[in-house]
C-alpha cells in the first residue's frame, strides 16, 4: 500500500520541514483556527486524535495512518505556534533526544528493558 500512495503523490511530496511557497499562509490559518478553537480544545482534540492514530496503528491500516498522522501533525503545528517555537528549535532539540537515545544503546542502557 505504501508503494500506492508514493506513486499517486510522485515526486513533489512535501516533507515535514518544507519551505514551500504559501506556508506562511499555512501559519496563519493556523493560528486562525487555533484562535477560533482555544488553545484548551486544540489539546483536547490533540488527545483524541492521538488515539485514533494508535488505532491505525494497531490495525495496520497504512492510509488510516497517514490520515490520522495528518491530524496530528496539524494540531502539533497549532500548539508550537501558539508557544512561538520555530521548527528549527523543535529540530534541534529532536536531533539531541535521537543523539541521547543513540549513545543509551551504544552504552547498554536499553538493554534491560528489551
Amino acid at each position: 500500500m505504501r508503494e500506492e500512495f508514493m506513486q499517486k503523490i510522485g515526486k513533489n511530496y512535501l516533507g515535514w520541514n518544507s519551505k514551500q511557497k504559501g506556508e506562511r499562509m499555512r501559519e496563519k490559518e493556523l493560528k486562525k483556527i487555533t484562535s477560533y478553537f482555544g488553545i484548551d480544545n486544540q489539546i483536547i482534540k490533540l488527545n483524541e486524535e492521538l488515539a485514533e492514530l494508535t488505532v491505525e496503528i494497531v490495525k495496520d491500516n497504512y492510509f488510516g495512518v497517514q490520515e490520522e498522522l495528518a491530524d496530528v501533525y496539524v494540531l502539533l503545528k497549532q500548539i508550537q505556534l501558539y508557544f512561538d517555537i520555530d521548527d528549527e528549535e523543535v529540530e534541534s532539540v529532536s536531533n539531541e533526544k535521537i543523539d541521547r537515545t543513540l549513545k543509551r544503546i551504544k552504552e547498554g542502557y536499553y538493554a534491560k528493558h528489551r
